[in-house]
């Protein structure tokens, strides 16, 4: 038997949680020697990474481990209906939008 649900009140089961305030949310939890992970993205559209140097970064205090498309060959592609976009811009790939991924930061 199908559900119908248009037209109809639809209670929220968490609604009273994020009104008062009292819903917690990923960014609310903490785990003892926690890392993070940020993203760094294209601020340049339709252009051709000719270069990515991650040295200094690497050398910062807290950062573990900064991963570019060189540190995962297998892992290419990805999209919905075609397999298109990198998950990581390589070298000499061009990059197509402002905020593609170029490299994975973890601290």
């Amino acid at each position: 038997m199908t559900k119908r649900y248009v037209g109809k009140n639809i209670s929220k089961v968490d609604a009273r949680e994020k009104v008062t305030g009292k819903a917690i949310y990923p960014d609310d939890i903490y785990f003892d020697n926690m890392l993070y992970l940020k993203i760094k993205r294209a601020t340049h559209p339709h252009a051709y990474l000719r270069r990515i140097n991650t040295n200094k970064a690497e050398k910062l205090p807290g950062v573990v481990k900064i991963i570019t498309a060189v540190d995962i060959p297998k892992v290419k592609n990805f999209g919905l209906i075609i397999k298109d976009q990198p998950v990581l811009v390589g070298i000499g790939q061009k990059m197509r939008y402002m905020g593609d991924a170029l490299a994975i930061v973890i601290a």
